[in-house]
């Protein structure tokens, strides 16, 4: 971690913060007005730089791994075939599985940086939603896309304009909760339900909208562009394909795998007390990794592909 000094137009040029934002009063205490991975508040901030406000930021990013893979994504947008891509993938393999497999570099911080600004581009009327109603819901939902993105590129979806469409379906997965209203009050029993891994769905928000991921038709089809295979993943990423459970009541054998990878991440990841900046983030993923149905088939499939690539 390192702390510096930061100024509007690196934030403006950034705009999702790689760090904590602290301010410093001259009282000499700090308070924090932003977390690692939040969207910076421009216009609070344009306030304070008026007022001649010292900003610093703590920074968890490697940013030149950032920039190396936000680079190997670059290079894949400009393949032409399959053999190009293919050894495009190749360079991103080993630095992705030694993060989340051997845990000997990067952080999450990291990824989620790097797939925002290869992937991201969310229409505005949906990320106005998000901003009025649920920002942290935003956040969380780019954690999972992030995640899922990039496991989805390893396991072999190598066409660059189909990756940005999972990464931004994937962001819409839980937008109907945030339009019905989803507090931080949900996301803590959401966080129970995770936890727990009832295949019930009994928690009180999903009982009411077990349905939410069929519900945002309206929304994804302007990302899927029609495509089945991205609606229907996020139509099932509540789904346990491992026993029918959840709120479809399908098997593994019924779908292809993006449905089965964004069930996976979606138990993966935190609802609450996710910390990206904790340097050990990915860390604790794997601690969950481990608990999770599906974790060492697809850690095996991982472990293949790490072995191709060396």
């Amino acid at each position: 971690m390192t702390e510096r000094s930061v100024n509007l137009e690196e934030l403006l040029e950034h705009k999702l913060l790689w760090g904590d934002l602290l301010w410093e009063k001259k009282n000499g205490k700090t308070t924090c007005i932003g977390s690692c991975g939040d969207f910076a508040d421009i216009e609070f901030i344009e306030k304070l730089v008026k007022k001649e406000a010292n900003l610093k930021i703590n920074s968890y990013t490697d940013w030149k791994l950032v920039k190396d893979i936000c680079e190997t994504f670059k290079s894949l947008e400009s393949c032409e075939n399959e053999k190009e891509r293919v050894a495009v993938r190749e360079s991103f393999v080993g630095p992705f599985l030694e993060t989340f497999l051997s845990q000997e570099k990067g952080s999450y911080i990291d990824w989620f940086t790097i797939c925002f600004r290869t992937f991201y581009k969310l229409p505005e009327d949906i990320e106005e939603i998000y901003y009025m109603k649920n920002s942290e819901a935003l956040k969380r939902s780019m954690a999972v896309a992030s995640m899922t993105t990039l496991i989805a590129f390893t396991l072999g979806h190598l066409n660059f304009d189909f990756l940005q469409k999972i990464y931004n379906c994937t962001l819409i997965m839980d937008l109907d909760f945030v339009i019905q209203g989803m507090s931080e009050y949900h996301m803590r029993d959401l966080e129970k339900q995770r936890v727990s891994d009832d295949p019930s769905l009994d928690g009180r928000l999903l009982s009411l909208f077990k349905h939410h991921g069929a519900n945002v038709n309206e929304y994804i089809n302007r990302i899927a562009n029609g495509e089945q295979s991205l609606i229907n993943m996020v139509k099932f990423h509540h789904e346990q394909f491992n026993c029918g459970a959840g709120p479809e009541g399908i098997f593994d054998s019924e779908v292809g795998d993006l449905p089965q990878i964004i069930s996976f991440v979606e138990r993966l990841i935190p609802y609450k007390s996710f910390n990206l900046s904790d340097g050990d983030a990915t860390g604790s993923l794997t601690t969950h990794m481990e608990k999770i149905d599906g974790y060492h088939r697809i850690k095996s499939i991982l472990r293949t592909e790490l072995k191709g690539a060396a």
